[in-house]
């Protein structure tokens, strides 16, 4: 996935309104969230089919831990463009799920800003893992107890760019930021960070579950501002600049 600019991914999406609120602000991707029963953004297989049916951007399956069955079921019913695994998902499980038929995305986790266990090199190991898997994208999110519960994404909560500027840099393949980024903040994430892209759900709600057209809007002007100012993302290796 190489880009000359940065791209936007709206994640959390729960209905057609909003899918066609995100494509027509100029995201490149919207998500949706199928059979996560931990999130409040959870769609069921139903729901979700007017969620991909509504927008000509592409879409995203969301997954955690799914059985394969299950996913090459929901992938073909959706036809995403491409299923981004949320959990534990180990390497050695990727070659089996592609065979659902779609690319995969690999969501990746740290620690909120400030706190312990960020650790660079274990998930630089890790990606390199799933790079040779089969992970066509990777995910930089924030993990963190909500609630008393581990919550994989969705926590509003932002990371360690310090940490995650260096990930992104030697990372194996193209790598989206997430973690609590919002229209305040995307242009100095993509400054410090310099991510393929940005990844975000809940910094642009109204409430959870809905999304506010203004903070999207705000969210994707403040993107193509920063865009023009520090230019788009670095190119990899063996693309060209």
């Amino acid at each position: 996935m190489s880009a000359q600019r940065y791209l936007v991914k709206i994640c959390g999406v729960t209905s057609a309104g909003d899918a066609r609120l995100a494509e027509e602000a100029g995201a490149d991707f919207v998500g949706a969230l199928v059979d996560v029963r931990a999130s409040p953004r959870n769609l069921t297989l139903e729901q979700a089919m007017s969620v991909f049916e509504a927008p000509k951007v592409r879409r995203v399956l969301l997954a955690f831990q799914p059985p394969q069955t299950r996913l090459v079921e929901i992938v073909g019913a959706l036809r995403p463009s491409a299923v981004q695994l949320l959990g534990n998902e180990p390497p050695s499980e990727v070659p089996r799920l592609l065979q659902a038929g779609a690319p995969l995305w690999k969501s990746v986790h740290m620690p909120p800003r400030g706190a312990p266990g960020a650790d660079a090199e274990r998930l630089l190991k890790d990606m390199e893992r799933y790079a040779q898997a089969g992970v066509s994208v990777l995910v930089l999110d924030t993990k963190a107890t909500v609630r008393g519960v581990m919550q994989y994404g969705g926590t509003g909560l932002t990371n360690d760019w310090t940490v995650a500027a260096d990930i992104v840099r030697r990372a194996p393949l193209p790598v989206m930021l997430a973690g609590g980024i919002d229209p305040a903040n995307v242009a100095e994430a993509l400054e410090r960070v310099r991510p393929t892209g940005v990844d975000l759900s809940s910094g642009v709600e109204a409430r959870i579950g809905k999304k506010d057209p203004d903070k999207v809007r705000r969210l994707l002007l403040a993107v193509r501002e920063a865009e023009q100012r520090i230019g788009g993302p670095p190119p990899r290796e063996g693309e060209q600049a």
